[in-house]
C-alpha cells in the first residue's frame, strides 16, 4: 500500500475539506456522513467554538479535523512584537492522588515540610490526602486542585 497511491485511498480513505475559505461544504459532510454535532466537537476540542473563525478545515483519515484559522484571528507571539521570554519548563507533579511524591521533591531540592507549609499556609490543605493533584512550575508557582472542590462560578452552557 505505501507505493500503490490509488489502492491506499480506496482502503483507507484520503482527507476531505469540510470547510473552505470559511464556507462549510455540505455535500463532502454528506459523503463522510459527518454532521454538525460532530463538527461542532472537533471544532471545540481545538479550542474553537464560533465556526466563523475558521478559514479552512480538513477531516483527516484518522478522524481528526485539522483547523486553520482565518489569520486575523491568529494570536500575536512574543517573536511578532520581538520580544525575548524567560524560559518555562514543565512543571513537577508533587503529589498526584493525594500521595506525596518524594522524589520528584528531590529532584527540586524541596523538603516536605516546606511543601505542607505552603500547601497549608496558601490552600487551607490540613492533609495530603485532600489533594487530587498539585504541581510545581519553573517559576516556583504550586498549582494544587482540592479534592471534591466545587468550582466557583460555575457557569449554565448548554453544549450542542
Amino acid at each position: 500500500m505505501l507505493k500503490v497511491t490509488p489502492a491506499r485511498k480506496i482502503i483507507e480513505g484520503e482527507p476531505v475539506v469540510v470547510i473552505q475559505n470559511g464556507k462549510i461544504d455540505e455535500e463532502a459532510m454528506a459523503r463522510q456522513r459527518f454532521n454538525y454535532d460532530d463538527l461542532l466537537m472537533l471544532l471545540r476540542e481545538k479550542g474553537i467554538f464560533n465556526i466563523e473563525d475558521v478559514e479552512n478545515a480538513i477531516f483527516e483519515r484518522n478522524g481528526e479535523l485539522s483547523v486553520q484559522r482565518k489569520s486575523q484571528l491568529n494570536p500575536v507571539t512574543p517573536s511578532d512584537l520581538n520580544l525575548s521570554t524567560q524560559y518555562q519548563g514543565l512543571p513537577t507533579t508533587v503529589i498526584q492522588d493525594g500521595v506525596l511524591i518524594e522524589n520528584r521533591l528531590k529532584e527540586i531540592s524541596l523538603s516536605k515540610d516546606w511543601l505542607y507549609k505552603k500547601l497549608q499556609a496558601e490552600h487551607g490543605v490540613k492533609t495530603i490526602d485532600e489533594v487530587s493533584i498539585a504541581q510545581l512550575d519553573t517559576n516556583g508557582n504550586l498549582y494544587v486542585d482540592i479534592k471534591n472542590a466545587n468550582p466557583e462560578n460555575k457557569p449554565d452552557v448548554d453544549i450542542p
